[in-house]
């Protein structure tokens, strides 16, 4: 390894194990500690301009793309804050996301150039890391940096469950196609823990695109079940089967807790279409909203009594639905349909991503976000398409899109199965010339 890029490799790691911590309130949102951490990733790209030099077409491609995604949240904002809708400075972080999340890309790009081995190396520290932290909140209400409900439900070292959930599901999907089996158990315990009901759903779809991958003739790269993994795979489940179980039964009722909130959603599905209803007419009942504060104290602040009733439906489904048609009568009573409402408008959590894009960034925000999906999907190995696939569901229900470990997830991926498909069409090209 270089000298030069211990710092790149460091930083690296050190974003995907830092668990979330709030340092600055700002503009009713925080200034974190990843943050920072990107700033010195950004001067270290300064230092290094070769990186940039040497990237291919594909990812400046990608870069145009989110540059123009940003541009457009700036725009927004504008916008927002001269009809008195947002805050200048709120729209701005929320814009300014994705091209903070991107300056990680040519770090990783030329980390990946370094060695291969070694991103491994780091994406088996994070996923272990994740493991130990999830069990420790799980069984010893164990809190670790700032995130929800890092008592009652696993978060680990992310900013809540369902970030947790997701990038459990795809390193689930990453270790899957590897034939890491041991990596693959580790996960689908830190995802159990989770209690993500959606991120389950989220994993079947994915399970069934890599399994036709994996029938695939063009698919080569899909290991599933390698014998020297499973011969360590046995004596390592029986040890930790008895491990959770020792530990659910006598250090925590939160293990409990999780396993019902699963059990919860079996029992209430007959209810969801008078939840919907419900929800869809407390909102259709709120005042006009004209403001982000003024939507802040209508869904956060003074919102529904959503416990009524609990036994005939959930209540957190019943909050959700009331968020998304709360924010989509906002949005067309304000006629803002080309731009949205401007990043930021619907604060920390809508828990539907599409209707946040839709709400807060209009029709064009539609298209920049498409194309995004498009560029990173252009060239990938099935077992990518189907990490995505996991994070299209999850975005249904959850603002996974600029949760920044899953995001970051996606460019080591990305990165990854793009090296896979440029080393398979060489080897294509010289089987041809032989």
């Amino acid at each position: 390894m270089k000298n030069r890029y211990r710092l790149g490799w460091t930083l690296l790691t050190v974003v995907l194990i830092t668990p979330r911590i709030q340092l600055i309130p700002v503009a009713g949102s925080f200034i974190r500690l990843e943050d920072f951490l990107f700033a010195v990733n950004f001067i270290w790209l300064i230092f290094n301009r070769h990186i940039f030099i040497a990237l291919p077409t594909f990812l400046i491609r990608l870069f145009k793309i989110l540059i123009g995604m940003s541009l457009l949240g700036i725009l927004s904002s504008i916008l927002a804050t001269v009809s008195d809708r947002n805050s200048l400075v709120t729209g701005f972080l929320f814009s300014l996301r994705p091209i903070e999340y991107a300056t990680l890309i040519p770090t990783i790009y030329i980390l990946l150039v370094n060695s291969l081995n070694r991103i491994n190396v780091v994406l088996r520290i994070f996923t272990i890391a994740t493991f130990v932290s999830s069990m420790l909140q799980t069984f010893f209400s164990f809190q670790i940096g700032t995130n929800r409900f890092g008592f009652s439900r696993s978060s680990a070292l992310t900013g809540g469950p369902y970030e947790l959930a997701m990038i459990s599901v795809m390193l689930l999907i990453y270790w899957l196609k590897s034939g890491r089996l041991l990596l693959v158990f580790l996960c689908g315990i830190s995802l159990i823990a989770s209690a993500s009901r959606i991120s389950i759903l989220a994993l079947s779809f994915a399970l069934i695109i890599l399994l036709l991958g994996r029938f695939s003739t063009s698919e080569k790269r899909i290991n599933l079940v390698p014998r020297r993994s499973l011969i360590l795979f046995k004596p390592f489940f029986v040890i930790t089967l008895i491990l959770v179980a020792t530990l659910g039964t006598s250090a925590s009722e939160n293990f409990t807790q999780v396993l019902a909130r699963y059990e919860s959603r079996v029992q209430n599905t007959e209810s969801s279409s008078l939840t919907l209803k419900e929800s869809f007419a407390l909102a259709k009942s709120a005042p006009e909203i004209t403001s982000s504060q003024q939507y802040s104290e209508i869904v956060f602040s003074a919102p529904p009594d959503f416990t009524g009733g609990f036994e005939a439906t959930d209540a957190s489904t019943r909050r959700r639905y009331f968020v998304w048609f709360t924010l989509l009568k906002t949005f067309i009573e304000s006629k803002s349909f080309v731009w949205g409402l401007g990043p930021g408008f619907a604060g920390s959590a809508v828990d539907g991503n599409y209707i946040r894009i839709v709400a807060e960034y209009g029709l064009l925000g539609i298209v920049f976000y498409w194309k995004w999906f498009a560029s990173l999907l252009r060239r990938s190995h099935y077992w990518f398409k189907s990490a995505i696939a996991s994070v299209l569901v999850t975005g249904l229900y959850i603002d996974i899109f600029t949760s920044i470990k899953t995001i970051l997830l996606v460019y080591i991926f990305f990165l990854i199965s793009n090296r896979e498909v440029s080393l398979d069409s060489m080897s294509y090209q010289s089987r041809m010339k032989d």
